[in-house]
């Protein structure tokens, strides 16, 4: 991990105390004070340096150079290290490799191939593999940290505590930079018991202990059934944005070839227009309809209400009016994912030309209405054309869970009156 500059305590400044301090460490035995006044100094200043600046690990080979004064480096860190080692406050990155099955290719990669170690004279045949070392006292706080702010962060709130493992990286990566010490991180976590890391349908879900256990338990397949829920109705906020993006730039494009001349082609970019709004109305009543199930879970006292919540769930996602007969919970997330399929499609469908539903009488009175519209923009800028300021703004904001209106609340008027 790259360090911040450090600024020198004033011991360091003063060049006989720092010739002192610098020098290799003499026996013990000739000065005992003073030996362990300088260990004492040089413990307190990495340690602390750690803990302010949140490093994770160091390189005992780059350490000397972090304190390089006047072309002078410090000669006796190997002895500062090995004591530390020896009252467990730095240990060898070598501990914290025992989650194999998860941690990624390139802290395999350090453990299985680590760099020469610089002090191995001081440990004899049980010397560590490599020369990075870590800061157990700073991993605590750091893995205290990131629960907390996983906690915070729960989806509204709900009872899983589910989370892929890249939004994890995402959330957490202004306070962990660092990948090496992100994967440290968890496994203190895991060896603490707050997160269980499993694969799931090829992807790698955390789930994290909740504040009233003790320790985490393995993932259940309803709670993955509840996080996919979860994360579908995610997407369909993203699909929702985009939907109302590509409809503003449909209107701009047929304004465009309004001022072309090319009144076929504006009535086709009309047309895509009008279907990718109908699709947009589908998408936010089934968005509104997952947020009305996932209140339900939220509430459920009992697995069983799960269950008919996540079912409810996956009625909503086919959009069907039909009664869906599951068996077994473990089929839901299946059929959920079918459901995702068929969203696809109905969105490719939606989005072609031959829509037919549009009867050219609404096209051309739409039509008529952006002329208009155009027109008086252009004379408002003495024939230059406007960037069309007077529209209004399409939404930034995602829909509300709360249960209102679904098109006046996920809809842009100027949508709703244009179709």
């Amino acid at each position: 991990m790259a360090q911040k500059e450090n600024k020198f305590p004033p011991e360091l400044e003063d060049d006989q105390q720092a010739a002192v301090l610098y020098s290799p460490f003499r026996e013990k035995s000739l000065n005992p004070t003073s030996w362990n006044r300088k260990l004492k100094f040089w413990e307190n200043l990495l340690s602390g340096m750690a803990l302010e600046q949140g490093l994770v690990t160091f390189d005992l080979d780059a350490l000397p150079k972090m304190f390089e004064r006047k072309g002078l480096t410090p000669k006796c860190l190997d002895t500062v290290i090995a004591e530390l080692i020896k009252s467990g406050r730095v240990r060898s990155i070598e501990n914290y490799s025992t989650s194999s099955s998860w941690l990624s290719w390139g802290f395999e990669t350090l453990i299985k191939q680590p760099v020469v170690w610089g002090v191995s004279h001081l440990v004899g045949p049980s010397k560590p593999k490599s020369s990075i070392y870590v800061w157990p006292e700073v991993v605590k706080n750091l893995a205290e940290q990131l629960a907390q702010q996983h906690e915070k962060n729960v989806y509204a709130g709900l009872t899983t505590n589910l989370i892929s493992m890249s939004d994890l990286r995402t959330s957490c990566f202004s306070m962990i930079p660092n990948d090496q010490d992100f994967e440290i991180i968890l496994v203190q976590l895991e060896r603490e018991k707050k997160i269980v890391v499993e694969t799931k349908n090829k992807e790698k879900v955390v789930k994290f202990c909740k504040k009233e256990e003790n320790s985490v338990e393995p993932i259940t397949e309803l709670e993955l059934q509840v996080y996919q829920i979860q994360k579908t109705a995610k997407g369909l906020e993203k699909e929702i944005s985009k939907c109302s993006t590509e409809i503003e730039s449909l209107i701009d494009e047929a304004k465009r070839y309004i001022r072309e001349g090319s009144k076929f082609k504006a009535k086709k970019s009309l047309k895509k227009k009008n279907g990718m709004l109908k699709l947009m109305e589908k998408k936010s009543s089934t968005l509104e309809n997952l947020y009305g199930i996932l209140e339900k879970i939220q509430d459920a006292s009992t697995n069983e209400m799960v269950v008919k919540a996540c079912e409810s769930g996956l009625a909503a996602l086919k959009s069907l009016n039909a009664e869906t007969n599951l068996e077994k919970a473990e089929a839901v997330l299946d059929n959920l994912q079918e459901a995702v399929e068929n969203q696809d499609d109905i969105a490719h469908t939606l989005g072609s030309l031959n829509l037919g539903e549009d009867s050219m009488e609404d096209l051309e009175s739409e039509l008529l209405e952006l002329i208009k519209d155009d027109n008086q923009v252009v004379q408002h800028d003495s024939g230059k054309i406007s960037s069309l300021d007077d529209l209004p703004d399409v939404p930034s904001h995602v829909p509300s869970r709360k249960k209102e209106s679904t098109q006046s609340k996920h809809l842009p008027h100027k949508y709703l009156s244009s179709s």
